[in-house]
């Protein structure tokens, strides 16, 4: 599911200083950036100057880990050292391009040419290399990007004593901010504001419901939702039903985090309003109630996609069989296990990717079957008991443009393409007021 595994292995010489090679595996977003965070700060104070990180094995990352690389990279660069990143993927080289920091994130096809670039710098100062420590000013620095024209909406209760520094930095990059204390009334203030990061407060009444809202409408999904949180294990651990956030920053507020979240959102979210239409990020048990939004959630971003009515109908019974199988295959009808899906729409196409929490399976073979033979004979060697199963992945197969599976076939990508404009159907965008509220965290 979306976790981080780090392996970390030394790094051959002669090299001209301490290095080490941290293998990812897994996700970098809120729940687990901390694990990162952690990882690094041990190199520090063990004095390593040169860290590599492999990516081959990372699927997404957010901009609050960018963040997170770039203070690392500084953190680094202070000693002599330096920090470089391998195998990166398309999607993580573009989010990390899109903000402007391709040149400062150094990037290297392969260890071997990471190791190829340490040994050519110079030894690096003496010493533990400096681990992240917490700042508490707010100054606006020199150079700050200008964000005139945007918005910022804060659903927070009172006054708290952070808001009147972001509102400082704010002002000073050209940007608004909007204040509203009640999140049952946002929606309101939301349309009114058009901003492109919320931040909202974790502990207000509704702030679920509002999060649930936001990212279930096609174009307010991209808007950027930071959670202000009072323990960082309110985002790490598992919720029953969870619709995800972009960024979390935990109480006490520290200044200089928020804003540097704040900013680097307000660069990456109007560059996604150019290439999606939709982005919607949830994980469930497949407990009947969360089963139920789910689905609901499902059919609201499919019946926004633009498909014809038809084609709506078949991919919303895509998605049910690819979690249907998750639950009844993988997790074995144990409704306690996770579901993870992640909704993509652009342009041209609709994106699924569901993962699930089960050993994985040979899904090689029933691919193979699917786009070969028929189902009447799947069908007849099953009853005669000389093969099971399949019957599902044919269906995907026939209703998508594209089937894939990764993780040893615990997470399958499901896409189809939508009709160029000219030859699509206006479709009404479903209304989301009968949605079922987020069951709570056990």
């Amino acid at each position: 599911m979306r976790r981080l595994d780090i392996q970390r292995e030394d790094l051959p010489g002669p090299l001209p200083g301490p290095a080490a090679l941290l293998r990812l595996r897994g996700f970098i977003n809120p729940a687990t950036n901390a694990v990162l965070d952690r990882a690094m700060d041990e190199l520090a104070r063990e004095g390593v100057a040169f860290v590599v990180l492999d990516m081959q094995r990372i699927d997404y990352i957010n901009s609050l880990a960018i963040s997170s690389l770039v203070h690392y990279t500084d953190q680094l660069a202070e000693k002599g050292g330096a920090l470089l990143l391998t195998h990166v993927s398309p999607d993580v080289k573009n989010a990390i391009e899109v903000l402007g920091l391709g040149s400062v994130v150094r990037m290297e096809e392969s260890t071997k040419g990471a190791l190829g670039y340490i040994r050519q710098l110079p030894p690096p100062q003496p010493g533990p290399v400096r681990a992240r420590k917490k700042k508490t000013r707010f100054d606006v620095p020199k150079g700050a990007r200008a964000h005139e024209g945007q918005a910022v909406l804060a659903v927070v209760a009172g006054e708290p004593e952070w808001l009147g520094l972001l509102r400082s930095r704010l002002d000073a990059t050209g940007a608004a901010l909007h204040v509203i204390n009640d999140a049952e009334a946002a929606p309101e203030p939301l349309a009114r504001a058009n901003p492109d990061v919320i931040v909202l407060e974790d502990g207000l009444e509704g702030s679920g419901r509002f999060l649930l809202w936001v990212k279930a409408q096609k174009e307010k999904s991209l808007v950027s939702v930071i959670r202000v949180v009072a323990d960082a294990k309110d985002v790490e651990s598992p919720a029953r039903f969870k619709i995800w956030e972009d960024g979390y920053v935990v109480e006490p507020v520290d200044a200089d985090e928020l804003w540097s979240l704040v900013d680097a959102e307000m660069v990456r979210v109007p560059k996604d309003r150019q290439k999606f239409h939709h982005i919607l990020h949830m994980t469930f048990d497949t407990s009947d109630e969360n089963y139920g939004l789910a689905l609901s959630l499902a059919k609201n971003v499919i019946d926004q996609a633009g498909f014809r009515d038809d084609m709506a109908v078949s991919m919303f019974m895509a998605f049910q069989e690819a979690v249907d199988n998750a639950y009844r295959h993988a997790h074995r009808k144990d409704d306690k296990k996770q579901v993870d899906v992640v909704f993509q729409v652009d342009a041209y196409r609709l994106i699924m990717a569901v993962e699930d929490q089960g050993k994985g399976f040979e899904f090689e073979k029933y691919l193979d079957w699917a786009r070969t033979e028929k189902a009447s004979d799947r069908i007849r060697l099953g009853r005669e008991g000389r093969l099971t199963g399949g019957l599902g992945i044919r269906m995907l197969v026939q209703r998508c443009d594209e089937v894939t599976y990764a993780e040893g076939g615990k997470k399958i990508r499901l896409v189809k393409r939508i009709a160029p404009p000219a030859e699509r159907v206006i479709v009404r965008a479903a209304g989301i007021e009968g949605l079922p509220a987020p069951e709570s965290r056990p």
